[in-house]
């Protein structure tokens, strides 16, 4: 039997055998070409603009690349291209509103930015509708990128950048953590050896005049590339750009010739500064984590996959270590690129770092054996051709999961089309990893991954107390910034600028087990997810300890149908405290294999009675290690004074787990992984009828063994409570997590959450307004409610703030939600987070995996899969008294602040935070004053 023609047909494993199942025998990669019409803008100013259709939703992307990063700062003003990347948000380029606000009114559903070592680039996501309002800002930036902003917002953003140093952001790392690492791995001198972000004492030497000359030399149209990825008419697109951006930034007195930003030839990655013993430095981190690097060749060129293709490996292989070493927590990796010199970091969390310099060689023993002898010897496994045929399938599949959302790929392109030039590259990477050879990974390990060149920095929490920060004055101009021109809403914008998945007309029926089935087929990429969920999650039964021993010992007794990896398959699994969920994500011609894996492995789960005795010895005094972290033992307490008695204020602690056994692990299998529980989606690239037919084929036989219990009502009481204050020690740390949590009203319907999640919006935007923009205390504020089984409901804040404003924060949000509590919002302030709901939801299902994610969400909570469909509507209706109402009830549902930072710092805080503050001194008193 031949596999199907593909533009990856190399790599399939001839289909053989027979089986009386519907599923497929066991297969290789069966996967469609994958191909995006591309057009291609160029402008007499220098300025390239590329449009790229996909049509799967009616959204659009921008995304911006100013050829200017870290590498340019001028000496003593590190950090000077990310401070400017703030600062463009908060620029008015036609007034009174700020750079944000414009894109909050335009409907934009996702924005932001990023600094790296050569270029900002900057990206907006939103409804096709919005393309022309959106390059009309964007191109506002490119002009004006930072207009009538006052000294008073520069001061405030300067600190949020600076609280940015302390805390891990949204790319994953601790600013200070990342400049070590590269300091560590680029010689003095070199442009990368200077932290992208800076330090505190670069960014406090930052002038208005470094911005401005900044900005003259390196904002130009033949400076930068603009991208366009989504619902777009060529046709029209190369009109509606001209139409929509400033004249200067296409016009030009003669045509500006873009030279080569990439030499001809690649220059070779620099060596490493010497290094002797392992280096020991402080950070922000909970427990001891060891970094360790290599400087690898550039990317952005016709070889960059060949460094993506490694990072991939060593991510997935790596976890060998952690079994090696009792000491290693987990491993994560990352590739940070580069026009010059690209960085490979290896990321080791540690238990406790007691033996530092040993778990940095069973790491680096780990990629000796991966890449088959990089300082010699045999090639062993990776000249194995079917591993690494395996690990190609997997590289491919995951690169084809990233062009699924459009601002992955968005990025891509535009960052690979503005130094390369050749944006058709990033295209061909799927072609060259298909053709790689093991030889040309082989040399490359050789020369670049050895020993030698691997550097190490071992980080600590610090030891000291906390370190005083000054904070930074205010000044009344900043409590105004933004304007005040009134929101409105309706609820036709808001369906039309949230378009739905159409869950509603996905193939829907119910097995006679009673497992639930939802079947939808979504045309534009040769991808697949199918995934079920479990309704119970950790509290499936009363034995929390027994469930949480059957969350991290079960397994699949049977892999008859092997594993995903085979075909380049994605296993996935998570557990949450109503829920779990298992998930495979692959090309749409192995969906066949993939419910036939998916259905044996949860049939079949179990516990390893010989396992228990391993577990003892190796993972219980872990648990243990984690008991003790700061930030867990708050937590713990936060739930207990949440739910104060109920099952979902129950934590397993490492004892209680010790104290558990194999039977109660397998008591909570029996009862939660059961059909009657479950819910099976399939969504992707799918015939829906020849699906169903498999899925009945493997899933109809299987009969319940157990039930779930049912979950216990929770209602908030009716007596208003001051919020109650819990901490935890962190010593010496110069940031405080502050974690507000409250229970609202059952939410038994769909319309419920939606008012919670409306009401969450109101409390974010005032607290990011406060905390961020007029404080500069905080990188940012999260907020959200919470739905879990049984309807139970909660809102949750969080922010880590810088200690020195610590005290202000505190007084802010307690504040905030006594007058949230008290008064109605005004229609300016519902429609503001009527919108922000509908921007988000309009962006959220770009993906397979975001559409499944939220209808194993849905049923777990007892919700109607048509509500996907409906949530537009709902936020419309919400009304100003239904939030106030909400928040009523948390004041009356158990509200509780926890703080977990250095406790003197934080005791000191709380109790200033209860002081009156002083009323202003009157005119008269004034006056009296006056020398």
């Amino acid at each position: 039997m031949r596999a199907p023609k593909t533009l990856l047909a190399a790599l399939l494993l001839s289909l053989a055998g027979c089986s009386p199942s519907l599923v497929p025998p066991r297969q290789g990669l069966a996967m469609r070409n994958v191909s995006f019409p591309l057009h291609d803008l160029k402008f007499p100013s220098g300025l390239r603009v590329l449009l790229e259709e996909d049509h799967r939703m009616p959204l659009v992307g921008t995304f911006l690349v100013v050829g200017a990063g870290s590498s340019s700062d001028p000496p003593g003003k590190e950090g000077l291209a990310h401070f400017i990347e703030h600062l463009t948000f908060r620029s008015r380029p036609f007034g009174k509103s700020s750079m944000k606000r414009l894109l909050e009114r335009a409907g934009v559903g996702q924005w932001n930015a990023y600094t790296g070592f050569d270029d900002t680039v900057y990206f907006e996501i939103g409804p096709a509708a919005s393309l022309g309002e959106m390059l009309g800002l964007e191109g506002a930036r490119m002009l004006a990128p930072v207009s009538k902003i006052t000294p008073e917002t520069l001061a405030v953003e300067l600190d949020v950048v600076r609280n940015e140093l302390r805390q891990r952001n949204e790319t994953g790392f601790i600013g200070e953590v990342f400049g070590a690492m590269q300091a560590a791995l680029f010689p003095p001198g070199h442009p990368y050896a200077r932290p992208v972000i800076g330090t505190r004492e670069s960014l406090g030497s930052i002038q208005t005049e470094d911005i401005a000359a900044f900005l003259q030399k390196q904002y130009r149209p033949d400076n930068m590339t603009l991208v366009i990825v989504g619902d777009v008419d060529p046709a029209q697109a190369g009109a509606l750009v001209e139409k929509s951006l400033p004249k200067a930034l296409l016009e030009a007195p003669a045509p500006v010739k873009i030279g080569p930003r990439l030499p001809a030839v690649a220059p070779e990655p620099p060596p490493p500064p010497p290094q002797g013993p392992l280096t020991r430095k402080e950070a922000n981190v909970t427990t001891p984590e060891l970094w360790i690097g290599w400087s690898l060749p550039r990317s952005f060129d016709t070889s960059a996959y060949v460094a993506g293709f490694v990072e991939a490996m060593a991510e997935a292989r790596l976890d060998a270590a952690e079994r090696e070493d009792g000491d290693i927590m987990g491993i994560s990796t990352r590739l940070i690129e580069g026009t010059q010199a690209s960085m490979l970091l290896c990321r080791v969390v540690l238990k406790n770092g007691g033996h530092p310099e040993r778990s940095k060689e069973h790491v680096l023993n780990q990629l000796h054996r991966l890449w088959g002898g990089v300082e010699g010897g045999a090639a062993g496994v990776l000249l194995d051709a079917d591993r690494f045929a395996a690990s190609k399938r997997r590289a491919v599949v995951q690169m084809v999961l990233q062009a699924e959302h459009i601002g992955a790929r968005g990025l891509a392109r535009a960052e690979i089309g503005h130094f390369s030039g050749d944006p058709a590259i990033y295209t061909r990477a799927l072609a060259n990893v298909a053709a790689l050879e093991p030889q040309r990974l082989t040399d490359y390990a050789r020369r670049y991954l050895t020993r030698e060149r691997a550097r190490a920095v071992l980080f600590a929490p610090p030891a000291s107390g906390a370190k005083p920060v000054e904070a930074t004055p205010i000044s009344a101009p900043v409590f105004d910034e933004e304007d005040r021109v009134p929101m409105r809403v309706d609820e036709q914008r808001l369906v039309g600028m949230a378009p739905t998945p159409g869950v509603s007309a996905y193939s829907n029926f119910t097995l006679p087990n009673g497992m639930e089935v939802f079947l939808g087929r979504r045309e534009g990429l040769p991808l697949v997810t199918v995934a079920i969920g479990f309704r119970g999650g950790l509290q499936g039964t009363a034995d929390i300890a027994g469930a949480r021993v059957g969350m991290m010992l079960a397994q699949p007794r049977d892999r008859w149908h092997g594993d995903p990896a085979a075909f380049g398959g994605r296993w996935s699994l998570s557990h949450a405290q109503d829920r779990s969920s298992y998930r495979i994500t692959g090309a749409a011609g192995n969906v066949g294999i993939m419910i036939g894996i998916l259905g044996e492995r949860v049939r079949s789960m179990e516990i390893d009675r010989g396992r228990w005795a391993e577990f003892e010895r190796t993972q219980v005094p872990f648990l243990r290690l984690v008991d003790r972290k700061p930030e867990v033992i708050g937590e713990r307490s936060l739930l207990q004074a949440l739910f104060q008695g109920h099952v979902y204020g129950r934590t397993a602690t490492a004892e209680d787990v010790a104290g558990s056994g194999v039977s109660a692990g397998q008591a909570w299998i029996d009862a939660t992984h059961a059909p009657k529980n479950a819910t099976l989606v399939v969504v992707g690239e799918i015939d829906p009828v020849a699906v169903e037919k498999i899925v009945r084929d493997q899933f109809e036989g299987w009969e319940s063994k157990a039930a779930v219990e049912e979950m216990e009502h929770l209602d908030p009481g009716r007596v208003r409570q001051e919020p109650r204050f819990l901490t935890a020690h962190r010593p010496g740390a110069t940031q405080a997590d502050v974690h507000f949590a409250c229970l609202l009203p059952p939410a038994p319907d769909k319309a419920t959450d939606v008012r919670h999640d409306v009401g969450a919006r109101i409390v974010g935007i005032q607290l990011e307004k406060a905390l961020r923009q007029r404080l500069g205390a905080t990188y940012g504020v999260d907020a959200g409610s919470f739905v879990m089984r049984g309807g139970v409901s909660r809102l949750e804040i969080r922010s880590a703030v810088e200690n020195a404003k610590l005290a202000e924060v505190i007084g802010e949000l307690s504040g905030t939600l006594a007058r949230l509590a008290e008064t109605p919002v005004s229609s300016h302030e519902l429609a503001e987070a009527k919108l922000a709901e509908g921007r988000e939801e309009s962006t959220r299902y770009m993906t397979h995996g975001a559409i499944v994610s939220a209808l194993v969400a849905s049923r777990s909570a007892g919700f109607s899969p048509r509500d996907i469909d409906e949530h537009p509507k709902y936020i419309a209706r919400v009304t100003a008294e239904a939030v106030k109402e909400d928040f009523g009830s948390c004041f009356a549902g158990r509200p509780t602040i926890l703080i977990v930072g250095d406790e003197p710092t934080v005791k000191a805080a709380i109790a200033a935070s209860k002081k009156p503050k002083a009323e202003a001194p009157k005119e008269s008193e004034q006056a009296a004053a006056a020398p």
